[in-house]
């Protein structure tokens, strides 16, 4: 993705593995998702509350 100029975010869950997160671990991703499109300004989404 660098390489082909795509900004990009890894985000890791410490222990995490592949998914069956906390609720806590579901809300740190989900807010960094959210950060990045408000970051290229794409609109949010429904609520997933």
């Amino acid at each position: 993705l660098q390489k082909a100029g795509v900004d990009h975010e890894l985000v890791t869950i410490p222990g995490g593995k592949h998914g069956n997160f906390t609720r806590a671990e579901n809300q740190k991703a989900f807010a960094a998702i959210k950060a990045f499109l408000a970051k290229h300004g794409l609109p949010p989404g429904a609520s997933t509350n």
